[in-house]
């Protein structure tokens, strides 16, 4: 009976303390990292060729709309709120005509 007393001690002390303790999480970044001074340096008229120089290729790849391209950025802080960052830049004729996105 002691022991079965003990055990069951035992094992409330452990699962109460799994209800405290948190697990690390790392902080978790993914997509395009933009300065905003790289940001800046975009204006319309600027050909792919320059945009893709100064920014890279963009991670997410348009299958569907080959003069839309999306720069995305996503930030997780220990397992937190997601801070979601976009750039969108559209071309006709393979030169900038709209920036949309709130990456600043």
């Amino acid at each position: 009976m002691r022991k079965l007393l003990i055990t069951f001690l035992c094992l409330t002390c452990c699962l109460l303390n799994a209800c405290f303790l948190r697990p690390y999480q790392p902080n978790i970044q993914q997509g395009n990292i933009l300065t905003p001074r790289q940001v800046q340096q975009v204006h319309l008229g600027m050909s792919k060729d320059s945009v893709a120089e100064l920014l890279g290729t963009p991670v997410l790849d348009n299958t569907f709309d080959d003069n839309h391209w999306p720069y995305v950025y996503t930030f997780q802080r220990n397992g937190g709120p997601i801070t979601k960052k976009q750039l969108d830049l559209y071309f006709r004729n393979d030169r900038l005509v709209r920036i949309t996105g709130n990456y600043q």
